[in-house]
């Protein structure tokens, strides 16, 4: 893809990725405020769903690479970019396998949920894989994306101990107790590792074929 456009696509990637953040944000707070609380508790609240955690690190990466920003150059490089990718293809396979069944919305809240879930996830997988592939990255970077989803672990468990609210019935400790818990992390961390090491493996097949193409030009 013409650099030029791909930047105009990270711009409209990151004005969809604000929209739909914000706008879920007026569904889920004044909901989660109504069960007692207050505004931060429900603002927590919010940012304990891995969904919200990866469209706005989305809109990061997007504004990051469209800027150009020297600061943000690394947010933006091809490993914080396939690490987004990744996520964002966990997030909607998840969704449609385990969660959509459970969730009905209707509305607008439909509309911001099909956003986050599905249109989202859609359009950075298809701006990351027609976007540069500039080096070839190495194996060892799945390692470094898993900082991501391990982090969410970490902060799920920290917060699920200290008010007892847990955001996914796959990791509600109440109801899995410590044993279950454990291997559905282990589990989930296997996923997005083989799903980064597969992207790794498609990025560096684009690679050399942007390679091929210009030596042929």
């Amino acid at each position: 893809m013409n650099g030029s456009l791909h930047v105009r696509l990270a711009w409209l990637g990151a004005a969809l990725g604000v929209v739909l953040v914000i706008g879920q944000a007026f569904f889920t707070i004044p909901l989660r405020m109504t069960e007692g609380g207050g505004f931060w508790r429900a603002l927590v609240f919010y940012f304990s769903f891995f969904t919200i955690w990866t469209n706005t690190l989305a809109v990061v990466v997007y504004l990051a690479y469209a800027s150009a920003l020297p600061a943000l150059r690394t947010v933006a490089g091809p490993t914080g970019r396939t690490l987004v990718a990744g996520s964002m293809l966990v997030v909607m396979v998840t969704y449609i396998l385990l969660l959509a069944p459970l969730h009905h919305p209707q509305g607008v809240e439909r509309l911001m949920d099909t956003g986050l879930h599905y249109a989202a996830p859609i359009l950075f997988l298809f701006w990351w894989v027609v976007g540069p592939h500039p080096v070839p990255l190495r194996w060892n970077r799945a390692g470094v994306m898993l900082i991501w989803p391990i982090g969410y672990a970490v902060w799920v468990v920290a917060r699920g101990l200290v008010i007892d609210r847990w955001p996914y019935p796959f990791v509600s400790l109440p109801d899995l107790g410590w044993g279950r818990l454990l291997v559905n992390f282990v589990s989930i961390t296997l996923v997005f590792a083989v799903v980064f090491l597969a992207l790794i493996a498609v990025s560096r097949t684009l690679h050399q074929r942007n390679r091929r193409g210009m030596m042929a030009g």
